[in-house]
């Protein structure tokens, strides 16, 4: 599973909305919008932010081969 699919199945898990999310992260909706689209990546400091808001390992966002959802 990639990144900004990982991305989308957490927010849904944690029935939160992006602009929700973007709001935790203090950065814009759009900035979440475009993480799920792949179009851009998180930086490091939202990749740290995003492992704490759903409760689970960096690791697991970063690699291919970990399911956060697992």
């Amino acid at each position: 599973m990639e990144l900004n699919e990982k991305l989308i199945s957490l927010r849904k898990k944690n029935k939160m909305t992006q602009a929700q999310v973007a709001e935790v992260l203090d950065v814009s909706r759009q900035a979440i919008s475009n993480w799920e689209t792949g179009a851009v990546l998180p930086s490091t400091d939202n990749l740290k932010s995003l492992s704490r808001l759903y409760q689970v390992p960096a690791d697991s966002l970063l690699n291919d081969d970990n399911d956060p959802l697992a």
